[in-house]
């Protein structure tokens, strides 16, 4: 049996390792510092959902974000695609995300947002931003709400799925006029509805 003098320095031993982990997991990840971009994303060329994340974050914090294509994780960025895309991640669980499933990821200075498929992707980067303080309440630019943040930093560790499948849609009484489509598609997919 361990005496009790002989137990103290394990049980501190325990506690710091516990606090070390904590900390590495949930290090603070800085996207912007005073209006300069510190990251750049990282997605495949075509990837829409990175193009509107970059655009968004450059509206956010007044930084460009510079958009890099690949799928080289080995500097820091903001990782923006698919479990596909970046084959070198290997998160707890990854491999089994579904299509709308997603991964929002803070780590040894870099962001991760990856999905299961393409939906999980967008729903990634309209959650990000929600997490910042964006808001889309109706159709069209009136209704948006994008603070206003020169400085973008933050721990996430989030990994979420729709709790209905894709088809997920408000609608207007008999369908959107032409001149509102784009609104309209623009709103639903902010607010991750398919």
């Amino acid at each position: 049996p361990m005496k009790k003098s002989e137990s103290i320095p394990v049980l501190v031993s325990v506690f710091v390792a516990l606090v070390a982990t904590a900390a590495e997991c949930w290090a603070e990840t800085t996207l912007a510092k005073d209006g300069a971009a510190l990251l750049p994303v990282v997605s495949r060329e075509d990837s829409e959902p990175a193009g509107e994340l970059a655009k968004s974050l450059s509206r956010i914090s007044g930084a460009k974000f510079e958009r890099i294509a690949g799928h080289d994780n080995d500097r820091p960025g903001i990782f923006v695609g698919t479990r596909d895309d970046f084959p070198k991640i290997n998160f707890p669980g990854i491999k089994e995300l579904a299509v709308e499933e997603f991964v929002i990821r803070s780590e040894d200075g870099s962001l991760y947002l990856i999905g299961g498929g393409e939906p999980g992707v967008s729903h990634a980067v309209f959650t990000l931003l929600r997490e910042l303080g964006c808001r889309w309440f109706f159709p069209g630019d009136v209704w948006e709400e994008i603070p206003s943040l020169p400085t973008l930093s933050g721990s996430w560790d989030i990994r979420a799925k729709p709790d209905f499948p894709l088809g997920r849609r408000i609608w207007y009484g008999f369908g959107a006029y032409a001149k509102n489509k784009e609104d309209w598609e623009n709103w639903n997919r902010h607010n991750r509805m398919g």
